[in-house]
């Protein structure tokens, strides 16, 4: 599509083929913090799961199974990082690996502070002796706290998110339509090499304020 707008040679799909690595990049990132946000919704409805059950009288290593099980019942249907993360600290549990081991597998494996600096606590406690009920209901709800504060400020941010990608997409739109209705005003850019500079500017300059511009509005939860 860049081609086709910007330089309408199959010569300028080589040289384009660099933009992969950009693309490609911030598509891990975006995976990486859609996967983080998805751990932490898991892992709060996990810990809810366990207050209660350690409420009810179940050991710590019962109530992690009777979360797997409400989890199961809350993403019915669909796959969830932080199900197949519990699933496999049940099947720890049931190979006899101590519950706080397997939770610093958890916080490891999904990169989540918050689930890392759980885990810490719950091996010191589980070590030392301590309050397990209320160390999980304060992660909890200090989870709830971070999350529900990161939802407003992407409500808030949204119209500015719309905005900025409007921006960014513009000059191509505007290539687009005058590619559209044949005007001559553009040939300049494509059979000039003044032009393949400008339009090469062009491409340089909608990348940078887009890594500038997502650098701004970035939410750290």
């Amino acid at each position: 599509m860049i081609n086709g707008l910007c330089y309408r040679s199959l010569l300028w799909m080589i040289p384009l083929q660099l933009l992969q690595i950009p693309v490609q990049s911030e598509y891990r990132r975006w995976e990486s913090e859609r996967e983080k946000r998805w751990y932490m919704e898991g892992f709060q409805e996990i810990l809810s799961s366990l207050v209660t059950s350690l409420h009810a009288g179940l050991s710590l290593e019962n109530a992690c199974r009777s979360a797997l099980h409400e989890l199961r019942l809350c993403y019915v249907g669909r796959t969830h990082p932080a199900l197949s993360k519990m699933e496999e600290l049940c099947r720890g549990l049931d190979l006899n690996i101590p519950v706080e081991v397997l939770f610093l597998r958890f916080a490891e494996e999904s990169q989540v502070e918050d689930i890392y600096e759980f885990a810490i606590v719950l091996d010191i406690v589980r070590k030392t002796g301590g309050n397990i009920i209320d160390i999980i209901r304060t992660t909890a709800d200090h989870l709830k706290m971070k999350m529900d504060t990161a939802n407003e400020m992407r409500v808030i941010l949204s119209g500015i998110l719309f905005e900025k990608n409007v921006m960014l997409l513009m000059p191509f739109f505007m290539l687009g339509y005058l590619n559209l209705t044949g005007s001559t005003y553009t040939d300049c850019f494509y059979y000039t090499a003044a032009g393949r500079v400008v339009m090469s500017g062009v491409i340089l300059v909608v990348t940078v304020c887009y890594y500038w511009s997502e650098h701004i509005v970035k939410i750290e939860i």
